[in-house]
C-alpha cells in the first residue's frame, strides 16, 4: 500500500500563484485586539505590533496566542472584499494542483 505524501504549502506557495500578494495583510481579533501582520516577498511574516518577522504563519500567531495552527487563526481581505481564513486560501492552492 503507498501512501501519496502532500506536499506542505508555505506563504511563499501562495504568493507564487498569485493567491496572495506581497504587503497583503493578515490579522486576527484576539482578547479584544487587533493583531496585524504583513506578507513580505519571502512568504515571512512581519507584526506590526512588534516588527517581528517569523517564517510562517504559527510562528508568527505564538507570540500572542501561543501554540495554534497559523492557517487556522489568521484571516485576510481577497481581492473581493471578502473575509477569509488563511487555511481557505491553502485549500484553494491545493485544489488547483490537483486540477
Amino acid at each position: 500500500m503507498t501512501h501519496k505524501v502532500e506536499k506542505r504549502v508555505t506563504v511563499k506557495d501562495l504568493i507564487d500563484a498569485d493567491i496572495l500578494e506581497v504587503g497583503q495583510v493578515i490579522y486576527r481579533l484576539y482578547k479584544g485586539r487587533r493583531f496585524e501582520g504583513k506578507v513580505l516577498s519571502d512568504g515571512s511574516i512581519e507584526l506590526a505590533h512588534t516588527g517581528g518577522k517569523f517564517d510562517s504563519l504559527s510562528g508568527a500567531a505564538k507570540p500572542i496566542a501561543g501554540s495554534v495552527d497559523g492557517w487556522e487563526w489568521w484571516y485576510t481581505i481577497r481581492a473581493n472584499g471578502k473575509e477569509c481564513l488563511l487555511n481557505e486560501l491553502r485549500n484553494e492552492y491545493k485544489n488547483n494542483l490537483s486540477t
